[in-house]
């Protein structure tokens, strides 16, 4: 009753989405401790607010694949004339896939799926990252977010989401319109009661390097390239011309990545390393969560260790 009397009236309530968010978290928690009558079950699936929470959890590394090498081939010269554009709607599973196929190993979504690193963990996992990015992807059709290169061969090479500071929240109806309510149904509850708790993590993390940066930030996710076009200059191509614009505006750029080889990766389009937090989940090996920031020509980045 307290859930539906607070579920938001109209869809650009966002506070109240978040509200209902946290409400609901208490009812999953209440109801993975307990047995719970079918009606208790009901209005916890009611809560949209699980699924909410999922759309909004894209703090996880950045791909294990980025730049490697500086081998070229015809496919690769035919792609670095291909401009940076939006991507469109009939595109978005084949960004999820492509995504999905990069995020795999990374040692969150690992713990969040509660599998391993065999073969049969990777594939279901990857199934799972893959429903979960479309959603997420949906979520942002119509903005500028996300953002991709389209080859001459008609094929995706490269996508990222790169969220300007002006974007609204997302409406309770657009989150409903996705499909994300199907979270729980489809994936499990304890899938969802492990995304909810590493994104408070990676929340509070990005939480303390917005609260030491001066001006307004753009956040940097879900960066990956075509595995046949790594290492060619692609992706840091793409990502070239989108700091540009963000040079324009006079935003900063913030991300996160689990992988030190991305540091490098960031780092020559100048990115800097703010915070490293050492981290341990259930399930994986121990590693570094590394905060980068980009901060516009005029404005030096500040070191929060």
């Amino acid at each position: 009753g307290t859930l539906k009397a607070r579920i938001p009236k109209t869809e650009g309530d966002a506070a109240t989405v978040r509200e209902g968010c946290a409400l609901v978290r208490e009812a999953l928690g209440a109801m993975m401790l307990h047995d719970v009558s079918p009606a208790t079950l009901a209005t916890g699936l009611v809560a949209v607010a699980v699924a909410a929470a999922a759309w909004t959890w894209t703090r996880s590394a950045s791909p294990q694949r980025t730049e490697d090498d500086i081998s070229t081939n015809a496919t690769a010269q035919q792609t670095a004339g291909a401009p940076l554009g939006i991507l469109p709607a009939s595109r978005i599973e084949e960004a999820a896939e492509l995504a999905a196929a990069a995020f795999v190993d990374s040692p969150a979504y690992v713990y969040i799926d509660g599998g391993g690193a065999s073969d049969e963990d990777r594939a279901p996992r990857q199934r799972f990252l893959a429903w979960l990015f479309a959603r997420n992807f949906w979520l942002r059709l119509g903005t500028t977010c996300n953002r991709a290169v389209i080859s001459n061969d008609g094929r995706l090479a490269c996508f990222f989401m790169l969220v300007p500071p002006d974007v609204a929240d997302v409406s309770f109806g657009a989150m409903l319109r996705a499909g994300l309510l199907r979270g729980p149904l489809v994936w499990g509850f304890a899938r969802v009661r492990r995304l909810l708790e590493v994104k408070d993590y990676h929340d509070a993390l990005e939480s303390k390097v917005r609260a030491a940066y001066d001006g307004p930030l753009c956040h940097l996710e879900r960066m990956c390239v075509r595995p046949d076009l790594q290492g060619q200059g692609v992706g840091s191509t793409a990502l070239k011309a989108a700091l540009d614009e963000t040079d324009a505006l006079g935003y900063g750029v913030f991300l996160a990545t689990q992988a030190p080889r991305n540091v490098t990766f960031y780092e020559k389009l100048g990115f800097r390393v703010v915070r490293q937090d050492d981290a341990e989940l259930p399930g994986t090996a121990p590693f570094v969560d590394y905060s980068m920031l980009r901060a516009p020509p005029s404005v030096s980045t500040k070191v929060t260790n």
